[in-house]
């Protein structure tokens, strides 16, 4: 994920169509899987979208410019 993406969350343009209601970590689980298949996910919703990442990409955004920087 680049820099470019997550500044979409961090600073809103204009309206508030990107502006984030709630994020944070969420369990989700594939159709038809047993308990055990049960994953952790990051999820942004906003106005006009619900997204899910692996890890928290506002973390690995400051992790990335910690030691990049």
């Amino acid at each position: 994920m680049s820099a470019a993406s997550l500044t979409a969350f961090e600073r809103p343009k204009g309206g508030a169509s990107n502006t984030v209601f709630k994020s944070g970590p969420l369990f989700i689980s594939s159709k038809g899987m047993s308990w055990k298949s049960w994953k952790k996910r990051w999820f942004i919703l906003t106005r006009t979208s619900l997204v899910f990442f692996k890890n928290d990409p506002v973390r690995i955004h400051h992790l990335y410019s910690l030691f990049y920087y």
